[in-house]
């Protein structure tokens, strides 16, 4: 897989200090909510020299002695709290590139695993607020569990969904890409399909929803809900292209034998 174009992000410095405060801290509040791949704008096969390169890109623009010429502590914060998060997006997705995650030891020589087991408690947590229709929330907790443990690929899965349900208009298209990444990095990664099948039978593409759905059914051949959602989708989309006349009849027969019944 190729990795993402970096895109320059218009570094304004102007006079106008309190504007510049205001734009920034939407900035970062903004990336808060993304994942180190989101943040660098890297794919997930990226090399520890294509991470590098991207946090140079981004580093370079928002570097903090740009801004000590105003002399506004508060410009000054925001911009060194962005770069810091660049840093950490960095560090973040090389420490997972070389398995530090995974090998990283403590003092008394045992693996430490506080990663994993924070990401677990934050996946459970988001969990709760989806369950809750709290999708906001939920997003910042799975975005925490992503960045502790980037290489649990179905964390993203569970990132799409959750912003789906944040504005399924505008966020359809975002979720849907991030799902098919996951289905070219993983053939089979049942959970895309089923979420994409969701998606799609949720925006109305009920014949990309039931193709997604059997795909999924084919991973988990004794998963009930998916073969409800197969027979209602199939009975749909026959009732869909039924001819008009065949419609009319069948509403006919309905009517008049509820005519009889009354």
């Amino acid at each position: 897989m190729r990795v993402k174009k970096q895109k320059h992000i218009p570094v304004n410095i102007s006079n106008d200090h309190d504007k510049l405060i205001e734009e920034y801290t939407f900035l970062y509040q903004q990336f808060k909510k993304r994942t180190y791949y989101e943040v660098l704008a890297v794919d997930f096969s990226a090399s520890e020299k294509q991470i590098k390169h991207a946090y140079n890109v981004f580093a370079k623009q928002f570097h903090p002695e740009k801004f000590t010429h105003t002399g506004n502590e508060k410009l000054i914060k925001i911009v060194t709290a962005i770069s810091t998060l660049f840093l950490k997006a960095c560090e973040g997705l090389i420490r997972m590139r070389t398995n530090a995650i995974y090998t990283r030891k403590d003092k008394d020589g045992k693996i430490d695993t506080s990663n994993i087991l924070n990401s677990e408690t934050l996946e459970s947590e988001a969990q709760k607020f989806a369950e809750q229709d709290k999708f906001q929330d939920a997003i910042i907790s799975i975005v925490q569990a992503i960045n502790l443990q980037p290489s649990k690929l179905d964390l993203q899965i569970d990132l799409a969904w959750y912003r789906y349900n944040t504005d399924p208009e505008k966020e359809k298209p975002n979720s849907l890409e991030l799902i098919q990444r996951m289905i070219n990095y993983h053939k089979r990664m049942a959970k895309a399909f089923y979420y994409k099948g969701k998606i799609l039978k949720l925006s109305g593409d009920l014949d990309r929803s039931l193709r997604s759905f059997e795909r999924y059914l084919k991973l988990n051949p004794k998963d009930i809900e998916a073969q409800r959602e197969i027979k209602l989708l199939s009975q749909r989309i026959v009732e869909l292209n039924r001819p008009w006349y065949e419609k009319f009849w069948n509403k006919s027969i309905d009517f008049f034998a509820n005519l009889r019944q009354d």
